[in-house]
């Protein structure tokens, strides 16, 4: 959206966009659009547009599971150690679940998430994509349940390193893996990996069990 080059409080929307220009078949069919009018203060990278509009288009959804139904040979139980609840998992390697919990949290606020799959070459592998949002350098922390390893040291993390998706390996910082304490969940130790990001930059991790 711009401004009108005219005095009168006029804004410009550009709806039609594709990977070629100019596209001679842009306007043909039937085309639908979502937009939302989003008034900001300071620059659209301070005003976290792009969170907004993902949050517009995708909104967040809460879905409850029922207590699984399956077998104890068919499923692992996971007891939780600060509570009677008890979860079921075929791909979390055994690791201890609290009552509450973050499975992947990724901190930065010029970063979007896009993407979270179990890896093609192991159950107990996890690939995180995302990108860069606002155009500048910078770090972030990824860390959360899947980066939690199933050794009984307090310290002892899973690995996570970078990893070649159709794009160039971005270098991780120097920094080794710190225990970091949720304010949260003071019993909950989350096991954090620091990467550097480049702008526009597109990201992919592979977290190791």
């Amino acid at each position: 959206v711009t401004r009108s080059s005219t005095s009168r409080p006029t804004r410009r929307l550009t709806l039609l966009r594709g990977p070629i220009w100019p596209d001679p078949n842009a306007d043909q069919g039937h085309h639908r659009f979502c937009y939302g009018i989003y008034p900001h203060a300071g620059s659209w990278q301070t005003a976290q547009t792009p969170h907004h509009s993902y949050a517009l288009r995708h909104p967040l959804r809460a879905m409850f599971f029922p207590q699984s139904s399956q077998s104890p040979q068919s499923s692992q139980s996971l007891q939780s150690p600060s509570s009677d609840v008890s979860f079921k998992s075929n791909s979390l390697s055994n690791i201890p679940l609290a009552h509450e919990a973050t499975l992947l949290d990724v901190s930065g606020d010029h970063f979007i998430l896009s993407a979270v799959k179990q890896s093609e070459t192991s159950a107990h592998h996890w690939v995180v994509r995302g990108y860069e949002c606002h155009g500048e350098s910078g770090e972030i922390q990824i860390g959360g349940i899947l980066c939690q390893s199933t050794q009984s040291s307090a310290t002892a993390t899973n690995a996570i390193a970078p990893t070649t998706i159709l794009e160039a390996i971005v270098e991780p910082t120097q920094m080794k893996p710190t225990q970091v304490e949720s304010a949260q969940q003071p019993s909950n130790n989350q096991h954090c990996h620091k990467f550097s990001l480049r702008p526009w930059g597109i990201c992919s991790w592979e977290i190791t069990g």
